[in-house]
C-alpha cells in the first residue's frame, strides 16, 4: 500500500516488483542408512538436527558409524538429510499380554514397542483403575528404565467409546502401540488387571547377524537401499563404514539407476595406498565419491581417539 502523503510535493517511492525472484536453497540433502538402537525399519525420515536423531533413532552404538555419520553431517553445516534404519529378520519387537479381572484371567490386551529393538526391553507398564470411572474404566502408564514417560487414563475397551484403549494410545504414544484381544470376560472384568512393573520383553535390535543383503534391500519390498524411492530430494548417499564389494557396487547401481544422486564411498578399514588403489579400480561408475584414508577423530561414545570412516567428516 502507498504511503498517506498530506502535502503537495514530489515524491519518490520505491515499490518491490509483483513478482519476487526465487530464493536459493540449499542442494546438499544426505541419505544415510545403516544400523540404530530405534526407529522404524526402511522408512527414511527427514532428520533436520542431532537432537531429533537421538530421539528417533537413538545414540551412538559400538557396532555401528550411523549416528556418528549424521552428527558429522550436522556439525560440518548439513541441514537436512533422511535416515533409514535397516536390521535383519532377526529383529523383533519387545512386548507383554496383560491378563483381563476375571476369576479365570483371559488375555485382553498386547502391549508392544514402537518398533524393533532391544530399547523396547526396557519399557513396562503399570495398570490401575481410572480416575473418572474406576469402575468402568482403566489407567495405563509406561515406564522406561522404571521412570514413567507416559501415562494414559480414564480408557475403555469398548470399540464404540470415544476413549477406545487403541484409538488413544496408539495415536499418541511415542514409545508403545496397543492391541485389543478380545476378551470373552463380560465388561468391567474385561479390563487388564491392576498390576505393576509389566515388563515388556523379547525385543531384539537384528544386528549381530546383519548381512549385505539387508543394507542393499530390494526394489519390490522397497527395502534396504531401495527405500529411498520414495524421497526424491537425495544428493549423496551413504552407508556409513560399510565398505563391502556387494553393497558399493549395489548403492553405486542404486545412484546410477537414479540418476539424481551420489554415493560416498568409505575406504575399507586397514588399507594401504596400494590396496585402496585396487579397490576403487573395481568400480566404473561416474556416481561415486571415494574418499581414503580413514581419519582419527575423537569418538563420542568413548571419548578416546578412534580411526573412523572418512564419510561422516
Amino acid at each position: 500500500m502507498s504511503k498517506e502523503y498530506l502535502r503537495p510535493g514530489v515524491f519518490v517511492e520505491e515499490v518491490p516488483p509483483g513478482e519476487q525472484p526465487i530464493q536459493a536453497v540449499g542442494t546438499s540433502t544426505g541419505a544415510f542408512i545403516g544400523i540404530a538402537e530405534k526407529g522404524a525399519l526402511n522408512s527414511p525420515k527427514l532428520v533436520t538436527n542431532w537432537s531429533q536423531f537421538v530421539k528417533d533413532f537413538g545414540g551412538y552404538r559400538r557396532d555401528s558409524f550411523l549416528a556418528h555419520a549424521v552428527q558429522g553431517f550436522f556439525l560440518n553445516g548439513g541441514s537436512r538429510c533422511f535416515v533409514a534404519r535397516v536390521a535383519s529378520s532377526s529383529a523383533a519387537i519387545a512386548s507383554a499380554v496383560l491378563q483381563d479381572r476375571a476369576g479365570t484371567p483371559e488375555d485382553t490386551l498386547r502391549v508392544q514397542a514402537l518398533n524393533e529393538g532391544e530399547w523396547g526391553n526396557r519399557l513396562s507398564v503399570d495398570v490401575a483403575d481410572g480416575t473418572k470411572n474406576p469402575a468402568t474404566e482403566f489407567m495405563l502408564v509406561v515406564k522406561e528404565d522404571g521412570g514413567a514417560v507416559e501415562t494414559w487414563d480414564d480408557l475403555s475397551l469398548d470399540p464404540e467409546a470415544e476413549n477406545y484403549v487403541e484409538s488413544v494410545v496408539n495415536d499418541g504414544s511415542g514409545y508403545v502401540r496397543v492391541s485389543d484381544l478380545g476378551s470373552v470376560t463380560a465388561p468391567p472384568d474385561n479390563r487388564p488387571a491392576v498390576q505393576s512393573d509389566v515388563p515388556l520383553t523379547g525385543g531384539a535390535d537384528g544386528a549381530s547377524d546383519i548381512t549385505d543383503s539387508d543394507y542393499v534391500g530390494n526394489s519390490a519390498g522397497r527395502t534396504g537401499l531401495y527405500a529411498f524411492d520414495t524421497v526424491d530430494e537425495v544428493n549423496n548417499l551413504c552407508v556409513p563404514g560399510v565398505s563391502s564389494q556387494t553393497v558399493v557396487q549395489a548403492a553405486l547401481d542404486y545412484c546410477d539407476g537414479r540418476a539424481d544422486c551420489g554415493f560416498i564411498v568409505d575406504c575399507p578399514e586397514g588399507g594401504d595406498p596400494v590396496s585402496t588403489k585396487t579397490f576403487r579400480e573395481s568400480f566404473d561408475s561416474s556416481r561415486g565419491f571415494y574418499y581414503f584414508p580413514r581419519i582419527k577423530a575423537l569418538d563420542p561414545l568413548t571419548k578416546r581417539v578412534k580411526v573412523i570412516p572418512p564419510s561422516w567428516r
